[in-house]
């Protein structure tokens, strides 16, 4: 600040003397300078960043799309990874993230790049310095790029410059936006299962069924008396599944009717106990292993017309889990002319057994 010298005017009035005071005050501004090396930044057009994977720390391939906004001279590009977008704040970068070891795998629309330097989290490319056609898509594709390790949003800042090592005017000074995600788990548990029902009938999935008492009446040596069970039978055992059948043959006290030792058929009048899984035409009863699952009838029981009885014999088996299948049991007895008189009977057993 300057003053200027104060200058006194005095007038006569009679007897009183007036004086006039006038301060003027100036200020001198300094001229302000401010450099800069940008050329009035703007932003580069239809920006995007795809990632291959989002996951956090994962492995991924990072692809930038664009257009450049006008006729510009293009020698770099420079792309910082910055947990803000902000330009008036620090880029700090993101927890993990690791582009030293990215390449340039790919590059369409202004082409001619190479990687001049890279960091943890900053790549520059450079070219020749050329004039950039707006009209163009541009991709920049790098892999090998190991994303942020904390799940949430980040921003990449692009900058291009004139000169071909970023000691040039900025062109275009803009962010791009990617996020992480932390991996999602979901846990839930097969329980291992066992269905398995027996009957004198039986509806898909075991959702109903008959008896399990049969009552043959009185024998007859001229005619073979005959019974059927069906069984139904389903597990996601890794193994799969057995089915044995367990008790005697028929007897009234220490009377016996003979059990079928090997795949016998039916004759009326002969002293025969035997089951088997198939249907049968001689005597008619039976039906043929029913069902979408994997289960197959033993050799000895799967023949039509012959019948046997091994106690803890396997009647059917799965080698793996199975879906359902339905077994159908046929029961053929024929009694000699001599057989002693008496209650004949016995109690047959079947047993599932899974192997997880």
């Amino acid at each position: 600040m300057s003053k200027r010298p104060v200058k006194r005017f005095i007038k006569s009035t009679g007897r009183f003397a007036v004086i006039s005071v006038i301060l003027i005050v100036g200020f001198i501004l300094p001229l302000l300078s401010v450099g800069s090396s940008y050329a009035d930044p703007i932003k580069l057009l239809h920006r995007l960043l795809q990632q291959s994977t989002d996951l956090t720390g994962a492995t991924s391939v990072h692809t930038f799309r664009w257009k450049y906004p006008d006729t510009e001279l293009l020698g770099a590009i420079e792309f910082d990874y910055c947990t803000n977008p902000y330009a008036n704040l620090s880029c700090d970068a993101p927890d993990g993230i690791d582009v030293s070891g990215a390449t340039l795998t790919n590059q369409v629309g202004e082409t001619g790049f190479t990687i001049l330097s890279q960091t943890t989290s900053q790549i520059i490319l450079t070219r020749t310095p050329f004039v950039v056609n707006p009209a163009l898509d541009n991709l920049y594709e790098f892999s090998n790029v190991i994303n942020p390790t904390t799940a949430g949003q980040y921003a990449v800042r692009v900058k291009t410059y004139t000169s071909a090592d970023t000691s040039g005017l900025v062109n275009d000074d803009c962010d791009i936006a990617f996020s992480t995600v932390g991996p999602i788990t979901v846990n839930a548990e097969v329980p291992p299962f066992l269905f398995f029902c027996v009957s004198e009938f039986i509806t898909d999935y075991c959702q109903s069924s008959g008896r399990t008492f049969f009552d043959f009446g009185d024998f007859d040596t001229t005619q073979t008396n005959t019974a059927q069970t069906q069984m139904q039978i389903a597990t996601n055992a890794q193994n799969g599944y057995t089915i044995t059948m367990g008790g005697n043959t028929m007897t009234s006290s220490n009377h016996i009717i003979d059990a079928l030792s090997v795949p016998t058929a039916s004759s009326v009048g002969t002293s025969q106990f035997g089951v088997n899984l198939r249907a049968n035409t001689s005597p008619a009863i039976g039906q043929d292993e029913q069902g979408i699952g994997i289960g197959t009838i033993s050799p000895d029981y799967d023949t039509p017309d012959l019948f046997k009885y091994g106690k803890d014999d396997v009647l059917a088996s799965a080698v793996t889990g199975s879906n359902y299948n339905k077994y159908t049991v046929s029961y053929v007895v024929n009694v000699p002319p001599d057989l002693p008189a008496g209650v004949y009977n016995t109690t047959v057993t079947y047993i599932a057994t899974a192997s997880f």
